[in-house]
């Protein structure tokens, strides 16, 4: 199935833009703390850049790796802020165990 830019599908929580993948209504962090992690990372980048751009529209720390692969730096960076943000919620949730 080719998917044109602005169609949306259903991706299980909300819909989705497949033009590139940024969710329709903007991604809360798990906490601020990844919040401000990933707000540093993304100013780094030229005002300009697809990635800045996208977190201004509320990509999350996930997508935002997509958009910056030519940064290995960058990617690894977001993914450590997006995984332990998970983890910290993870360990507010009732009933965490390790």
């Amino acid at each position: 199935m080719r998917s044109n830019p602005g169609v949306r599908q259903w991706c299980g929580i909300r819909w989705q833009r497949l033009s590139y993948g940024l969710m329709e209504k903007p991604f809360d962090a798990h906490d601020d703390h990844e919040r401000e992690e990933v707000l540093k990372i993304v100013n780094e980048l030229p005002e300009d850049h697809r990635a800045r751009l996208a977190h201004r529209d509320g990509a999350d720390a996930i997508a935002l790796t997509h958009l910056v692969g030519e940064r290995q730096d960058l990617v690894e960076r977001l993914t450590q802020a997006w995984l332990a943000g998970y983890r910290r919620m993870l360990e507010r949730s009732a009933g965490f165990r390790p």
